[in-house]
């Protein structure tokens, strides 16, 4: 999960590093936000999907 507005960690350079051949990783990358995440709680439902693989 990254946010495009943190103001700690380039966005992009993580979406670089996760997006290499070979990587399996699910990638959300939204718009504003910043390091906090305040949001997270509405992304807790993605987070045990992604855990027990249920996509």
């Amino acid at each position: 999960m990254l946010k495009q507005g943190d103001e700690v960690l380039d966005y992009r350079e993580a979406e670089s590093y996760f997006s290499q051949d070979g990587a399996q990783s699910a990638l959300i990358v939204e718009p504003g936000g910043d390091h906090f995440m305040h949001d997270m709680d509405s992304k807790i439902p993605l987070m045990i999907d992604f855990l027990f693989d249920r996509a």
